[in-house]
């Protein structure tokens, strides 16, 4: 094929980054999961820590922590996890600049993650308000504020 004919070749309703993704995984540099099918487990720790500040572990922690119900439904009826919400929420407070990049590299539709993003924030204002809005009462100390500003 000649290299004109090359270069007017494209794929319809396919970004630039996800023509890039594409490419990448068809040398084996990356192995993108299926479109809404990522799972937490296959993450190492080294790459939660750098997607989200947290690892696994945290992860778990923190979901259970704030009494996340273990899966729940976004506004469109897309279901997920706790800890994928968490995940979700902790990516976007990272860097939200970056959510089309994540939403290509994750597999998951801008759609889903922010709504998963509002899902979350609304449980978190809803049952744990009093953390957000409480400077008095003595549950915000310094050090607890210091440690949190830390982990994230």
């Amino acid at each position: 094929m000649p290299v004109d004919e090359r270069e007017s070749i494209a794929l319809p309703n396919s970004t630039d980054e996800e023509l890039f993704i594409d490419l990448l995984a068809a040398h084996g540099v990356i192995r993108p999961p299926p479109w809404g099918k990522i799972c937490l487990a296959t993450l190492t720790d080294k790459q939660l820590l750098t997607l989200c500040r947290f690892s696994s572990r945290d992860i778990e922690e923190i979901s259970e922590l704030l009494q996340l119900p273990s899966d729940f439904q976004t506004i469109s009826r897309y279901g997920l996890s706790r800890h994928k919400g968490l995940f979700l929420l902790c990516i976007f407070l990272a860097a939200s600049k970056l959510l089309d990049t994540f939403s290509i590299l994750l597999r998951y539709p801008k759609l889903v993650i922010g709504e998963g993003i509002n899902w979350m924030i609304e449980y978190l204002f809803k049952d744990w308000d009093f953390l957000f809005q409480d400077f008095s009462s003595g549950q915000l100390t310094p050090d607890r504020l210091s440690l949190f500003a830390r982990k994230i």
